[in-house]
Order: structure tokens, then C-alpha cells, then sequence
């Protein structure tokens, strides 16, 4: 089938194989609903070679599926040779539909920790999800990780796995002393396809504030 896409996150996450670095590629079609890009059934990532293309850029593409595993019920496997850009949206329209709640679904991170149980990740049926949220700050833990600290509402998520690789370089002498910190932001989060199911922030879109 062929679809039109906005790619909203492309997240570092190796290849099966261990050894190959890649990208867990999603975005949006046009009715709102939330699709994983996969190199093939399993759920394996893309490589750059594989996947040019960058969140914000609207895409259209042959795609068989889903191909859900556990909660990942979003997979489908995209067609590497007919993938076109039509175009390039702006921070400022994804928080446009965010604001007409053309994007989102109910948040796991009602709960502040840090993962879902596996009868919680198969019980929820996905596995991506938008939220908006304030004071985020980025950090390297004391291993070297990329971490994120937020605020929904009065709640306070601590200590989330980051893995937007546009931040690496932003965050890469932050500490949990001296984070590097935005205002507000509109996160795309995701939950892996087998347990431990560890919640963990794909992409970041930094809202500017007047």
C-alpha cells in the first residue's frame, strides 16, 4: 500500500545482528495513525544508507503489514527502492496537531516509572505515543547514557532513556548536575517489541515559547 507519511523519529537502535548501528524510523500517515518503518518482519532498523531521510520530512511509500510484535503493533516493512520526499514540515505544525489532538493517544507515562510490566505493554496495544511536557532536561548518567528528567502536569518522570541522536552532541558534556535544559517540548516516546519493557524518549521537539 502506498502512504504518506511525517516522519517523526529516527532514534538510534542497533540492527539484530548486535553489531550494525541503525534507526527506529516512525512517523504519522494521514489519518493520525502512528507507523514504525522496519527493514523487515522482525522489526529490524534502518541503516542511514537505508533511511536518508530525517523527522519533519514528509515522505510517500510502499508498505506491507503491520507486522506487529508484542505492544509494537505500529511495524510495517517499508519498500527501500519507491520512497519519495514531497516536502519539509515545521516543530511548530507537529504542535499544531498536537494541539488538535491529531497526535498523541493516552501516555504511558501516567505512571512515572521508568517501564511498563509485560501484561501492561501487551494490554496497552502500542507502542508510540506524543506528549507535551515541561522542564525537560537532558544528562549523561555516571555509564555514559543519555537520560531525561520532565514534567507532565505535577508529575515528574526521572531518569527516562534518550535516544534522539540530535541530542547527543547538544548533551554530550551534561551532567545530572548541570543538565541541558528546555522549556517545553513535545516528545515522541516508545516502548521496545520484548521486555524489559523500558520507556524511552525517540525523538524531541523543542517548543518555542514567547
Amino acid at each position: 500500500m502506498r502512504k504518506r507519511l511525517l516522519l517523526l523519529t529516527k532514534s538510534a537502535k542497533r540492527k539484530n545482528d548486535g553489531a550494525t548501528y541503525g534507526y527506529c524510523v516512525a512517523g504519522i500517515d494521514e489519518e493520525g495513525n502512528f507507523i514504525r518503518l522496519c527493514a523487515d518482519q522482525s522489526g529490524d532498523s534502518l541503516t542511514e544508507g537505508e533511511m536518508r531521510f530525517k523527522p519533519l520530512d514528509v515522505v510517500e511509500c510502499d508498505l506491507s503489514g503491520p507486522f506487529p510484535i508484542s505492544c509494537q503493533t505500529e511495524n510495517h516493512v517499508i519498500n527501500l527502492g519507491n520512497i519519495t520526499r514531497t516536502e519539509a514540515k515545521s516543530v511548530s505544525y507537529v504542535d499544531e496537531l498536537y494541539g488538535d489532538k491529531k497526535i498523541g493517544r493516552i501516555s504511558y507515562f501516567g505512571s512515572m516509572r521508568d517501564r511498563i510490566e509485560k501484561k501492561e505493554a501487551e494490554e496497552l496495544g502500542y507502542s508510540l505515543a506524543a506528549i507535551k511536557v515541561r522542564e525537560l532536561k537532558i544528562y549523561r548518567d555516571e555509564k555514559k547514557k543519555y537520560r531525561a528528567v520532565f514534567q507532565i502536569g505535577k508529575n515528574v518522570a526521572e531518569s527516562v532513556s534518550m535516544t534522539d541522536p540530535d541530542y547527543y552532541f547538544k548533551a554530550k558534556d551534561a551532567t545530572v548536575e548541570e543538565p541541558v535544559v528546555f522549556e517545553r517540548a513535545i516528545l515522541i516516546v516508545s516502548l521496545p517489541n520484548n521486555p524489559p519493557y523500558i520507556k524511552f524518549i525517540a525523538k524531541i521537539f523543542e517548543i518555542q515559547t514567547k
